[in-house]
């Protein structure tokens, strides 16, 4: 293990790559924050990515990628919150356009 790989919290393996896709995925959200339609889809393709995550650190766990971006217990239940968060978010906020508009 290098300097940047190991476990956050002592939980989640993380590696320079995982790290760098989680400061990616917080760029995006920072880029369209402030635009609901683009929220909407953000929410939508975070949470359509982390249910994906999620099934595939099932299947390949620590092996994901070729251990590229390794995926233990931990990580499987905090991909499976947060898609169903984003999920719910993207739902939600599709209800609140449809009754503010009517």
């Amino acid at each position: 293990m290098g300097p940047l790989a190991g476990y956050q919290l002592g939980l989640f393996a993380v590696n320079w790559f995982h790290r760098l896709a989680h400061l990616a995925i917080g760029g995006a959200d920072l880029a369209v924050h402030r635009n609901d339609s683009a929220s909407r889809a953000y929410a939508l393709a975070v949470g359509i990515a982390y249910a994906g995550l999620f099934l595939l650190g099932l299947i390949f766990g620590l092996n994901f990628l070729g251990g590229l971006m390794p995926l233990n217990g931990p990580d499987h239940v905090l991909h499976l919150l947060t898609a169903l968060v984003a999920l719910d978010a993207y739902f939600a906020s599709r209800r609140d356009a449809t009754v503010s508009t009517t």
